[in-house]
């Protein structure tokens, strides 16, 4: 049902009489929702937005993403279907929505689905679309988001060679290697696709820290960076997110593997503060770790 409502300068308002609209039914194979509860009274005003993902038996469906808005009710009232998946989607300022999708495309769409801007890293596409905005970096992944200037932020890759390299987290004894690891660059740029300022982890946290995992495997890079690999090829940092902190001019990431969350200056690139285990860092890293304060 739409009402709309005219309201002159004086605030007198006008409200004409409803329109009833009866909208398609959703496609056969769209993700259906169940309401578990629903306290309208509690919830910001407005309706949610998230992206959807598919995962049959044997890894992501690649061929199919969505962005769905929801009501209080858990009802769709707006929907977005493309043939490729959706990492991450939000709103912009502007009322449209930018996504990130696999390791190599962000677009941004209207309300309506039309393509208003597309963008991918030159490094690794093998060729890029036409329409779309080639950036020179390697790849995008996890996260795109709008900075106050109105540049897009990202996550990136970069791949260095290090020797003596662990090769296992858990076991100690374990042999060093030559290694070929995958740090995550923190990548800013323009709508016109000219990188503004790149932020490179490696050059920021230990490379030669292990993560709690059982695995250094860098299977999540291989299809990028397996035929280039020299050693053994390491997913060291994985970074999940991403976060512009515009009174502070900072980054806030969650790093994944290492199991750290870190605060850097977007200017120098210095870290501010990590947040994470104690007895896994050593200096000058673990000079930055935060303390745990009160009661657990």
């Amino acid at each position: 049902q739409i009402v709309a409502v005219a309201t002159d300068a004086s605030g007198n308002e006008t409200a004409f009489e409803a329109i009833q609209f009866q909208t398609d039914p959703l496609p056969e194979d769209f993700p259906r929702f169940v309401l578990e509860h629903s306290d309208p009274e509690r919830m910001e005003p407005g309706a949610t937005l998230f992206n959807l993902m598919r995962w049959p038996e044997g890894g992501s469906d690649d061929e199919f993403g969505a962005v769905v808005i929801l009501d209080q009710e858990g009802e769709v009232v707006w929907y977005y279907l493309t043939d490729h998946d959706i990492i991450d989607a939000r709103m912009l300022a502007n009322g449209n929505l930018l996504y990130q999708s696999g390791r190599e495309r962000a677009v941004e769409v209207d309300m309506y689905g039309n393509i208003v801007g597309q963008w991918h890293p030159m490094a690794t596409t093998r060729e890029i679309p036409e329409g779309s905005v080639g950036v020179d970096t390697e790849t995008f992944h996890h996260e795109i988001l709008e900075m106050p200037s109105g540049n897009l932020l990202t996550l990136s890759t970069e791949m260095r060679n290090y020797d003596e390299y662990p090769s296992s987290t858990l076991d100690p004894e374990a042999r060093n290697d030559f290694a070929s690891v995958v740090g995550d660059v923190v990548l800013e740029f323009s709508r016109d696709g000219q990188v503004q300022r790149e932020l490179k982890l490696l050059d920021v946290l230990d490379p030669y820290q292990t993560g709690s995992g059982p695995s250094l495997a860098g299977g999540f890079w291989a299809e990028i960076y397996g035929d280039r690999a020299e050693g053994t090829l390491i997913d060291w940092a994985h970074t999940n997110a991403v976060f512009f902190d515009p009174e502070s001019n900072a980054f806030i990431l969650s790093v994944r593997v290492l199991d750290v969350v870190v605060k850097v200056d977007a200017d120098s690139g210095q870290i501010v503060w990590m947040l994470g285990p104690h007895d896994r860092w050593t200096a000058p890293w673990s000079d930055y770790l935060l303390s745990p304060q009160g009661e657990l």
